[in-house]
This record gives C-alpha cells, sequence and structure tokens, in this order.
C-alpha cells in the first residue's frame, strides 16, 4: 500500500506528496506531459537536447560544475530523462540534506541559462551520442526498426534525433520549446520519502504554483492504418546478425494492458520465456533475445529482438514467428501463466522499495492513466490476466503480414517480404 495524497496547485500543477515514514531519504520528481514526439520532424532531438541543457546552469547555480559538485557535495541521486511522450528530473538526497537538493533542481527548472558556450558544447556531445549508438548493430536496428514502424510520424523518430537536426538547433528553439510546452498543466511534482516536515510541502507548493499557466501542446496523432508492413536491412562488416521484429499493438490506455504485460513475460520478457528457451538455450543460436512493449497515448507495438549467429538469421525467424503462432493458436499453459504472474509481481513489488521508484510509479500512473491505481488492484489487474485473453490480443497482434522486419547483419537473408 502506498499512501499518497493529491492537489491541484492553482495554475495546474498537480503536487503528490507520498510520506515514508520509516524512510530516511526523500525524492522530488518532476515529470512534464512533452517529449520528443512533440518535436517538429525538422527538428527531431530538440526534446532531448533541451533537457541536457537543464543541467548546465542556471541563475544561482551557473554552470555544470556548480551545478554537480553541489548535488555531489550531499550524495544526491540525480537524473533527467526524455521518452516519446515525457520528461523527467528527480532529485533524491537523505531528509537533512532535501532543501539544498530541491533548491538546485528548482533552480535549474525554473531559471535555467540555456548558456550558448554551453550550448555549443553540449551540441558535440549529443553528436557524439548518436555517432555512438549508430556505431552499436543491436542499438541502430532498434532505431530503424521505430523508423519503419511509425513511417514519416514524429515516433518514428530517434529520441535523440540525427546529425542534421541536431546541428539545426539553436538557443531559440531550445527557449521556445520551454516556454511553449513546458505546461503547468501537463506537470506532475511527486514528494516522497521522510515528509515530517509540513513547511516542505508548503514551500513546493508556493514556488511552483507561480510559473505561469500556458496552453498544453497537442501532439500528432498516428493513425493505426498508417502501418506498413516492410523488410529492411542493413549490410555491415560485421559478425553478428541482430534483427528487430515489430507488430501494430495496443495504445497505453487499453484495458488489454495487463494482458499484453503476462504475456510478454511468457513470450520474451524474462529468461524463462517461449523465445529465450527456445533460441537460446535449447538451440544455442544467440546470447541475447527477448521482446517487449512501446506503448503511447494513442497506439503501441510489440517487438521482438536478438542478436544471432550470422548464418542462422533465416532459421530464427521462423522459430519466431512458429512461437508467435503458438501463442495465438494455443494460448499458455497454467504453469506458465502462474510463472508469469508470480514473476511480474515479485518485480513490481521490489521496484517499490526506494522514494524514487514510488515517485516514478505515481507520475506515470497518473499521467498515462489519469489516475493512480492503487498498487494491490495494479498487481491484482495482472494476476486475474486469463489465458483466453492471451489467446485473444496474440491473435489480434501477431500477424505475419503486419510485421516490420529490421536486420543489421553482414549480407541480406531471404525473409519473406512486405505484402
Amino acid at each position: 500500500m502506498i499512501n499518497f495524497n493529491l492537489k491541484t496547485l492553482k495554475n495546474g500543477i498537480r503536487l503528490i506528496t507520498a510520506p515514508i515514514g520509516s524512510s530516511e531519504a526523500t525524492t522530488i520528481e518532476i515529470l512534464v506531459g512533452t517529449g520528443s514526439r512533440f518535436d517538429p520532424l525538422a527538428k527531431s532531438g530538440l526534446s532531448h537536447f533541451l533537457e541536457h541543457m537543464f543541467f548546465k546552469g542556471s541563475q544561482k547555480y551557473p554552470s555544470f560544475a556548480k551545478v554537480t559538485q553541489e548535488l555531489d557535495s550531499i550524495g544526491a541521486g540525480y537524473n533527467a530523462s526524455t521518452s516519446y511522450e515525457a520528461i523527467r528530473f528527480y532529485v533524491q538526497t537523505c531528509s537533512v540534506d532535501f532543501k539544498k537538493g530541491y533548491d538546485i533542481l528548482k533552480d535549474i527548472f525554473t531559471r535555467p541559462l540555456f548558456d550558448e558556450k554551453y550550448l555549443e558544447l553540449e551540441r558535440g556531445v549529443i553528436l557524439e551520442e548518436i555517432k555512438m549508438y549508430k556505431d552499436m548493430p543491436q542499438a541502430q536496428v532498434g532505431i530503424l526498426n521505430q523508423q519503419q514502424t511509425f513511417p514519416g510520424h514524429p515516433l518514428g523518430a530517434d529520441l535523440g534525433g540525427n546529425e542534421k537536426t541536431v546541428s539545426s538547433i539553436t538557443r531559440e528553439d531550445l527557449m521556445n520549446n520551454w516556454k511553449q510546452h513546458y505546461s503547468p498543466e501537463t506537470m506532475i511534482i511527486v514528494l516522497c520519502g521522510n515528509l515530517k516536515d509540513r513547511k516542505t510541502i508548503e514551500m513546493v507548493e508556493k514556488d511552483f504554483e507561480t510559473i505561469p499557466k500556458i496552453p498544453p501542446k497537442k501532439f500528432e496523432p498516428f493513425d493505426s492504418k498508417n502501418f506498413v508492413p516492410s523488410v529492411k536491412q542493413e549490410v555491415r562488416s560485421i559478425d553478428q546478425a541482430n534483427f528487430a521484429i515489430s507488430f501494430p499493438a495496443i495504445n497505453k490506455r487499453d484495458k488489454r494492458r495487463f494482458v499484453q504485460t503476462i504475456m510478454d513475460i511468457i513470450l520474451g520478457g524474462s529468461p524463462s520465456s517461449r523465445l529465450y528457451s527456445e533460441i537460446r538455450e535449447k538451440r544455442g543460436l544467440a546470447y541475447d533475445v527477448g521482446s517487449g512493449v512501446n506503448s503511447y497515448f494513442d497506439t503501441g507495438s510489440y517487438y521482438i529482438y536478438g542478436g544471432v549467429k550470422a548464418d542462422k538469421m533465416e532459421e530464427v525467424y521462423r522459430l519466431v514467428i512458429e512461437e508467435v503462432e503458438k501463442i495465438k493458436n494455443e494460448g499458455v499453459t497454467e504453469e506458465e501463466l502462474k510463472r508469469a504472474k508470480g514473476n511480474f509481481r515479485g518485480t513490481a513489488t521490489r521496484s517499490l522499495e526506494s522514494s524514487s521508484s514510488i515517485a516514478d510509479y505515481l507520475s506515470s500512473s497518473l499521467y498515462w492513466q489519469g489516475e493512480i491505481m492503487p498498487i494491490d488492484e495494479y498487481i491484482g489487474a495482472h494476476e486475474a490476466v486469463t489465458n483466453e485473453e492471451i489467446k485473444e490480443l496474440a491473435g489480434e497482434i501477431f500477424d505475419e503480414k503486419k510485421a516490420v522486419v529490421t536486420v543489421v547483419g553482414p549480407k541480406e537473408y531471404n525473409l519473406p517480404k512486405a505484402n
């Protein structure tokens, strides 16, 4: 059970407080309802670039060195991240140092400098990051598969952008994005942990309710009719074939998301999964193989990935299709269902052992679902999943004729062509 209180400030910011009496740590997290899918294609990577720049200095802490030295001096955990639909910032400290950690996060978030000097330095860092992932076949295959799955749409653009778009981003672009997309009505602030001092909560309310209101920006919807089955192969001088196979799937708010999670654990989301057992353990064809889900407000994809022996790519592709056909036609066993539910229950429970992970759960639940589901109900919804529900959802998702197939390997393979 997670005890929390939800309050909406005058400007629309939602503030969640979650006291943990036994904790000596306190976390503040800020979630902003924007992300890379809000970036115009010509400026893809803008949201990610902006997230990096917040830590480069603010009015009170005017450099990256000052920000990090102050946070490191209290042993804080801190970071930020950009996804397609959300940007997060967090600082976690011991309770006695919370006000200092909070003051730093507040200042870089509300009074950033976006100094031109640091902008050019960080542009170089991000361009090297892009090149790094491009040089990693296992990362590149995922980037290419995302492009194929959501063609010509911001969801298909890489989160970090590309060399051309990142090179074109100006300080004015960053300032406009900050002013136009960081709407209080899309912000969620979570205070979690040692909250014995009521003045702490009052301080946060006072500091953040003065952020001026701006209309929330809307993203470009993706019509599922635009899914285009395709096969794309990139030949490189490497020793392994890296692949990704994706299928159109359900969106973030679909009631069947619990079914999809349990199905994923059984098919490829755990070391005891069917794909892992069949391809790695029984046949020794891969070191890394598995599956996962990309879910967004209006759409989603289910993907299967791996890195396999160069001369076994075609065999592995057939094995993958065989496994998805089995789960579609036969469903799963009672033992698999029981094991997957236990896996989820244990993983979910363990993941909520710190104030930062609880803050993440609370903000995510409120942002994507519009309400905070009690953790016992959340686990219970997964434990209620049936074999028939899995078969039905698998039948809807796993259609080879709809597959988007991407391979980065040493040669081209004889794979089914898209219809």
